[in-house]
């Protein structure tokens, strides 16, 4: 009797744990492996391991402490795979991982336009994404590899924000002190769950936007009077004489690339405005 009460458990515990079986006749709602669901409806094999962000290592290092107005912030930013053996599937690095705070401790807009990207989310019957994900076909960092990025970029307005100026201005360092770090989304794949974003953060790094000189300043009212000078649409002899002026008297400064081709778009608009 003991024996056949024991073949009865085995055999319920068996029948318990085909889940596929539970499954279909819906007295079991546990999801199949993530995997499987890939496989079926995108036709390809998944990876065999989590993408598990404790194999990712960042190390995040700025070219130097103080910048002036118009130089470009470089960060240096390396992501090592320490695992032994998964290759590690990531987005690459870009600039909308950059994180500044200001002295006030508000975040600054590191982007000038920051594009909307949008793309078709496919899901399988359980609502796990099985399209788009970052495994397996983006970038592969491989067991104790690394990969470098650097990441340059201005935070700040225009000195000049008319139709004319859009392409040739340049964004100018707000003066101040900042901290830094970089914010990193990695796409970590869980059997029953499917996709879980795990967000790693570099430790914060320090840095100085110096004041504008007084002869940076001193340019940079010249400037003003060439823009306005070009907004209230004055004669082209007086926008010229102005600019002219200005090259004489400082002939080796930031703008006089940028108002050069400011004012051959603006007369170029000027010119259509006929036709």
């Amino acid at each position: 009797m003991k024996v056949i009460v024991k073949i009865i458990i085995v055999v319920f515990l068996l029948f318990i744990s085909s889940c596929g079986f539970l499954r279909n006749i819906g007295l079991y709602n546990v999801p199949p492996d993530y995997a499987d669901s890939f496989q079926e409806a995108n036709g390809k094999e998944f990876i065999k391991h989590n993408n598990d962000s404790k194999n990712l290592l960042l190390n995040l290092k700025i070219n130097k402490n103080e910048y002036s107005p118009y130089e470009e912030i470089e960060l240096i930013l390396k992501i090592y795979n320490i695992s032994r053996t998964d290759t590690m599937y990531i987005y690459e690095p870009n600039l909308r991982g950059v994180v500044v705070i200001d002295s006030m401790n508000k975040k600054k807009k590191v982007l000038e336009n920051e594009a909307i990207i949008s793309s078709t989310i496919v899901v399988d019957k359980y609502g796990r994404r099985i399209s788009p994900t970052v495994a397996p076909d983006n970038y592969k960092l491989p067991p104790k590899d690394s990969i470098i990025s650097n990441l340059h970029f201005r935070m700040g307005k225009k000195l000049c924000n008319l139709i004319p100026c859009v392409f040739s201005f340049e964004r100018e360092n707000e003066p101040g002190n900042y901290k830094v770090y970089f914010k990193f989304s990695n796409e970590e794949y869980d059997r029953i769950k499917g996709p879980v974003l795990n967000e790693i953060k570099t430790p914060e790094l320090n840095y100085t936007i110096r004041d504008y000189t007084k002869e940076e300043l001193k340019i940079r009212q010249n400037v003003e009077l060439i823009i306005s000078a070009i907004e209230n649409n004055s004669d082209s002899s007086s926008v010229y004489n102005l600019f002219s002026t200005f090259k004489n008297d400082y002939p080796d400064n930031v703008y006089i690339l940028q108002l050069t081709e400011t004012l051959k778009m603006h007369y170029f608009l000027e010119a259509n405005k006929k036709f």
